[in-house]
């Protein structure tokens, strides 16, 4: 059964991730997200030790009874896509300060030729993620949104309100997809270089991919759903960090704190975003926007931040 073979994937995946194994945390990520679509899993490098968790090529679509991608699996290949590129964001980072500052003309040449190795091996875990998302589950999600909406009701094109489990947990995955995809464009634009063209074009991508994940959260999730609140904290640190826009992004953090202070409204919204673990993740996530927004004061040198 094709739901067999996902678990297993999925089950692979966290224990790679314990054991620090974030390249085979990823393959196996990206494979278990295409085969919930009921798509093939791309193919593996005989090396990889989950290959054999894999079904018969042509078959993975067998035993899906909802061809949809779990909130489970959407979250572990956004923490997989994070700790693959973690061992690269870093360096990458301190090479551009380097170069900026290094007076050693030998130095910045080596830096350069460092930062275009490093550059490469970001790339191939980044495309890895951003031709699952873009080929196969984010054009899923939106087929499934498109079926069970029936027509637009005027909400948004497939979008459900909240309060519709099937619905919502379709919603919550693709707004967690979009913001993947946004974080899989800034790391592009990250390992382009600043200044560059294909920095500003990798930027804008993830520039729209985190608008619309806010924007479709805002339509149907709960001020408070941790998944909501996640969506609002990546675009206003991506606003603030790489769009160069700090009133957009105080007025993003703020209006999320504002509004996602507020308690569920009732014990079955709580338990459709996640019960006692999602208000736990929405406190942690209220608390990051407080503190991004005291240190955007700091950094601004102003009283308080108009929004």
């Amino acid at each position: 059964m094709a739901t067999d073979h996902v678990a297993a994937l999925l089950e692979f995946a966290e224990l790679a991730e314990a054991c620090g194994r974030y390249s085979d945390m990823l393959g196996a990520a990206v494979a278990a997200a295409n085969l919930s679509c009921g798509a093939d899993a791309p193919a593996a490098p005989a090396s990889s030790p989950w290959r054999s968790l894999l079904p018969v090529r042509g078959r993975s679509m067998s035993g899906l009874t909802e061809r949809v991608p779990t909130a489970r699996c959407i979250s572990l290949l956004a923490r997989a896509a994070k700790l693959a590129v973690s061992t690269t964001r870093g360096p990458l980072r301190m090479l551009d300060v380097l170069n900026d500052h290094e007076p050693d003309e030998r130095l910045r040449s080596i830096a350069l030729g460092y930062r275009a190795v490093l550059a490469r091996e970001a790339a191939g875990s980044r495309e890895e993620v951003v031709q699952c998302l873009e080929a196969v589950v984010l054009p899923t999600l939106e087929a499934a949104a498109d079926d069970d909406s029936g027509s637009d009701d005027g909400t948004g094109r497939g979008l459900p309100a909240a309060g519709a489990q099937p619905r919502d947990s379709v919603l919550r995955c693709t707004v967690s997809a979009c913001r993947l995809l946004g974080d899989a464009y800034r790391y592009a634009a990250e390992a382009a270089g600043p200044g560059t063209p294909a920095a500003s074009e990798a930027g804008a991508v993830a520039l729209s991919q985190y608008s619309k994940a806010q924007q479709l959260a805002a339509r149907g999730l709960p001020a408070w759903s941790p998944v909501r609140l996640a969506a609002s904290l990546n675009l206003s640190v991506f606003l603030f960090e790489r769009h160069g826009d700090e009133a957009g992004a105080a007025r993003v953090a703020k209006e999320a704190v504002d509004a996602g202070s507020c308690a569920p409204a009732s014990a079955a919204e709580a338990e459709a975003e996640g019960g006692e673990a999602a208000e736990a993740e929405s406190a942690r996530l209220l608390g990051l926007l407080r503190e991004n927004l005291e240190a955007w004061r700091r950094v601004l040198r102003v009283d308080r931040l108009v929004v």
